[in-house]
This record gives structure tokens, sequence and C-alpha cells, in this order.
């Protein structure tokens, strides 16, 4: 199994080793240490309730018998393996600690890695992220190569890809800590959009459809349309490709550098502006303001039960704003909705029936846009 092999590949068992505990909900799992806990939490991204229950109280009573059976928790006494350790130390020269992150293992090959947070009392040092699997091997080159280019564009608020450090059959991309102190937002604010604004500013290209990257996505969908493996929404999905083909022909705005994975999970707030990071899905030739659509509708699935009204209310406020960059905003919006399809058939191997209520839901969002548009 992937989890047995990610953990056994960054710790071992050992009586004499520092006390751990072990959170596994069945789906996803965290390490923490004792020491220092409440920074090591940093590692949980709480996106509900009970995860934000979590982060703030097991450190208090992580002794507790019921709080541990709660929290599906188990104490363990680990120690870091050495090949682990020498990566560590080559960047870090000060006391530290570890805690890991793996979930969503079972989902999707893109899934099979662990993330390391390595902190002390003070601060987190940075991250890591480490794999065997190639497909996620890529996402790693690919998202150094991402953070280089940005920096060398100037854009603000982003981690710094330090390397990507080997180790037999593994392969540990690391990158800095985005920012300390920082805060979670799970609603889309005018900050947001001004770091998508500017991001768009210093990356945007003038190029055509069939040399941008939303071009093989939608030739991916027509085929799949054809084969009636859209959840009896075939001709809905073609007729937007014919839209959207059109329209991505015969516009004249410029593509830009997107996040491709722009959500409260990747992206936080400091000092009244925001950061993000886990550059991995990101995309160097997108329709213009792709992360907005993405946050809006993501931000739907995960807390609102993909609440359309909801995802519209968002849309239409910063709908005038869109119309700065392009004549039909609707369009770009169907534009990102047909790549996030396609990004999702091609990662569950066309099977629909993990994910057929998203892609309803974002099928009906696509209807609505272009009954809009006609």
């Amino acid at each position: 199994m992937a989890q047995n092999k990610l953990y056994a590949e960054i710790f071992s068992e050992d009586v004499y080793g520092e006390k751990y505990y072990l959170i596994d909900n069945g789906n996803k799992t965290w390490i923490i240490p004792e020491k220092n806990m409440k920074y090591g939490f940093g590692i949980l991204q709480a996106s509900n309730f009970k995860a934000k229950l979590v982060k703030i109280f097991f450190p208090v009573l992580r002794d507790v018998i019921p709080a541990r059976k709660i929290c599906k928790c188990t104490p363990k006494y680990l120690k870091i393996n050495d090949g682990i350790k020498d990566i560590i130390e080559k960047y870090c020269k000060d006391k530290y600690e570890c805690s890991v992150y793996y979930g969503n293992l079972k989902e999707s090959v893109q899934n099979h890695k662990a993330v390391i947070q390595v902190f002390n009392k003070d601060k987190t040092f940075f991250y890591m992220k480490i794999s065997e699997e190639k497909t996620v091997k890529d996402l790693f080159e690919k998202e150094l190569t991402a953070l280089k280019f940005l920096k060398e564009k100037n854009v603000r608020n982003i981690p710094a890809g330090i390397g990507i450090a080997k180790k037999g059959s593994w392969d540990i991309f690391i990158q800095e800590n985005v920012a300390e102190d920082n805060r979670s937002c799970y609603r889309f604010l005018d900050k947001h959009w001004r770091f998508i604004a500017d991001m768009y500013e210093k990356t945007k290209v003038k190029i055509s459809f069939e040399n941008s990257d939303m071009y093989e996505p939608v030739m991916f969908l027509k085929h799949c349309a054809k084969e009636e493996t859209l959840v009896g929404e075939e001709d809905s999905i073609m007729y937007a490709i014919r839209k959207t083909e059109s329209f991505l022909k015969n516009s004249d705005f410029y593509y830009s550098f997107a996040h491709g994975d722009f959500t409260p999970k990747n992206t936080c707030i400091k000092n009244k502006e925001v950061y993000a990071f886990d550059f991995e899905y990101c995309i160097k030739t997108a329709t213009p303001f792709f992360d907005f659509f993405h946050y809006i509708c993501q931000k739907s699935i995960m807390f609102n039960d993909m609440n359309i009204q909801e995802t519209f209310r968002v849309y239409k406020k910063y709908k005038s704003k869109l119309y700065n960059y392009c004549n039909t905003p609707n369009m770009l919006f169907v534009s990102y909705l047909l790549y996030i399809i396609v990004f999702y058939l091609k990662r569950d191997d066309k099977n629909t029936d993990t994910r057929k209520g998203q892609l309803k839901f974002r099928i009906e969002l696509i209807k609505k846009l272009l009954q809009e548009e006609d």
C-alpha cells in the first residue's frame, strides 16, 4: 500500500524515539510530534469545524483518552530515517521537528506523496514533498520550474522552490514556507482578486488558442463526448465545446499563468495580502482569471454543497471587473469549466462515478452560463 510505503520511508518505530500522535480518519493521516505540537499542527489545513476544533484543542487534550478516540489518534514512538534526516539537515542547521501528512491515496496516483513540515517552536523552516511515483515526480519538476518562472516575473507572495533531492527511487521536493503567522480564509475577497490580477499582468501573453494550454483539453473532451462517457450530458457538452472553440479562436484577449488549484486550502492571508502555494497543477497559458473561477467553484464543492446560486452570487459580484479583460466573461467561465472537467476525467481515467455530483454541478453551471449568452 502507498500509505505503508510512505510511512516506512519517513519513519521507523523505535521505543527510544520521539513521541508522535498519528491521527487517521480513514482517508487522511497526520503524524504530529508531541514536542512543539501546536506549531506542528500547521500541516493540518482546517477546512471544517471539526478540524478547527482538533487544531485548537488537541494539543491541550492529547493525553485525554476520550479526546484521542474522537480524533482516532494513536500515540507512537518514532525516529526519522537517516536518509530523510540527511536531506533536512542539508537545509536546516537549527534544531527541528517534523509533522507529516498524506491522504486520499486511493483516489489518484497523483496523491501518492507525503508532505513534511520542518519547524521548531519559533517558525516553519520549509516544507518537503516526497514520492516515488513518476507522475508525482514530474509534478515536482513542473512546480519547481513554475516557481522559478514566477520569481523571474516578480510575482509576489509565493514560495521559492529550494530544489529536488534524490533518495534511491524517491524524489523530495523542497520549498520555503510562504508566510508565518498566516490565517486561512474561506471566502473570495478583493485581496484574492488583486493577487490573481497581479499575476495576470506579469505573465500575460498574446498567443493563439491552438498554441495555448486550453486547446488540448477541449479536443480531449470532444472525444469523450463522442464516446458517451459524460453521464448522459454529451449533447450539452458538445454544444459547449462548439461555443467555446468559436469563442477562443476569435477572441483577442491575453492568456496568462494560472495557479491551477487556487483554493482556500492552497492560499492564506497575512498582513491583508493573499499568499499562494502548491503550484503543482499550474497552467502556463490559461484563459484570463482561471483561478477566480476555480476558487469560487471549489469553495462551493468543499463548503456549500455545490450551491449553484451561491457560486453565481460571487461570480456576479466580480463580473464587471472581468469586462476589463474580455467582452464575454461567461465564456471565460465556460472555458474554465470544460478544462477542469477534463482534468478530473484524466485523473480518474474517465471514470465519472467517483465525482458524478461534481461533474453534474459543473455541467449545470455551463448550461446556465450558455443560456445567458444565447
